[in-house]
């Protein structure tokens, strides 16, 4: 294979675009996994020279977009409420109840989403991850705050004789979709449901987590513990405390203020100083 024909298989891949760059985004994608063949390849000896090393994201037009919204308290309290709203919210529970567990854990929509039911002890509160369903590839240990309990006591009703927690209603024997989810909430942007909050994705959940803790009183490397992130530096090196009941503490308040807000009317985004 030479080169050329990796160019005309990625122009492919990207052609046909339209605001958003899905599809460059892929080719960008396909690159990075193709350079990782190679570099694998010539390691090995298999090939003597890597014809795709030179080529770049950049050459693509396919370079990562990185996303950087963050809601406030107030834009989370409305996405909640508007949730809890039938009139407005026409997702089906399960799918609700995907939504709300990813705003309250701060964790990734394949975990959630593909959770089996073994990985639960909801009378304890925790939330078992093992390793391979992880990014990292390290098992993970969530608290779960009673309002998440009470949101999976809940979807048990429905779905507590299938295997995954968020079990999909159109698909035998399968979880629902991180997509699909993601699509609930871009259907609520749609459809003028949340006027007030500033347009994101599902993704963008954890983030706003991690983002947020430190105005509600915690350091801010415990929301990248909770996230299950390598610590950078120092502090990654040196420190390996796993923090376990101080990221309980922080769900459980993080819970509880998107409790409140969610109730009021009018809420206010408060941020503690530095």
């Amino acid at each position: 294979m030479t080169r050329q024909d990796v160019i005309a298989a990625l122009d492919t891949i990207a052609v046909g675009q339209k605001a958003g760059q899905t599809a460059k985004q892929l080719t960008g994608e396909v690159l990075t996994q193709a350079k990782r063949l190679w570099r694998f390849a010539r390691a090995r000896e298999w090939v003597a020279v890597s014809c795709v090393e030179e080529l770049t994201r950049r050459d693509f037009d396919a370079k990562p977009r990185k996303r950087d919204v963050t809601l406030r308290f107030d834009e989370l309290a409305a996405v909640w409420r508007t949730l809890d709203e039938p009139r407005k919210c026409k997702a089906d529970p399960v799918t609700v109840a995907a939504m709300k567990l990813l705003i309250l854990t701060g964790q990734r929509e394949s975990e959630v989403c593909e959770a089996p039911w073994e990985e639960f002890d909801l009378d304890n509160g925790l939330w078992r991850i093992p390793a391979e369903r992880t990014k990292s590839g390290r098992s993970h240990l969530v608290h779960l705050a009673p309002q998440a309990v009470k949101i999976l006591s809940d979807v048990k009703k429905i779905t507590g004789k299938e295997r995954f927690v968020f079990a999909s209603p159109l698909k035998d024997k399968q979880p629902i979709y991180g997509r699909s989810v993601n699509n609930a909430l871009k259907t609520l942007f749609k459809r003028g449901m949340l006027p007030n909050v500033t347009p994101c994705t599902v993704h963008d959940f954890r983030r706003t987590l991690i983002s947020r803790l430190p105005d509600l009183g915690f350091e801010p490397f415990l929301g990248h513990k909770i996230a299950n992130h390598v610590l950078s530096g120092v502090l990654g090196h040196y420190n390996h405390n796993s923090y376990e009941e101080d990221r309980k503490t922080a769900l459980t308040q993080w819970a509880t203020r998107l409790e409140v807000l969610a109730a009021k009317n009018n809420v206010t985004q408060l941020h503690q100083a530095a």
